[in-house]
């Protein structure tokens, strides 16, 4: 299987997926990621794969207070692959 940088396009699909999974074990509403984020989440070139991108959404659920996440819910190593990107919410 590609790297999950070859495959931007799956990542909005893997996210969900995730997400999904995520949220029933916390167990959470499983919150929306607005469209800002998720152009972050898909200009990070994920060096970790897929673990590291599972690992950054357990992190912004945990971290968020709204029903969205945001760019700023998000690890910094994970914004700063990114330019222009605004921090806050």
């Amino acid at each position: 299987m590609p790297p999950l940088r070859e495959r931007i396009g799956d990542i909005p699909a893997i996210a969900g997926h995730l997400m999904s999974q995520i949220c029933a074990k916390l167990p959470r509403p499983e919150p929306r990621i607005d469209d800002e984020t998720m152009q972050c989440l898909m200009a990070y070139p994920w060096p970790g794969n897929i673990r590291e991108l599972h690992n950054e959404l357990a992190r912004a659920v945990a971290l968020s207070d709204g029903a969205c996440l945001h760019a700023a819910d998000f690890s910094p190593k994970v914004l700063q692959g990114q330019a222009g990107v605004t921090l806050a919410k």
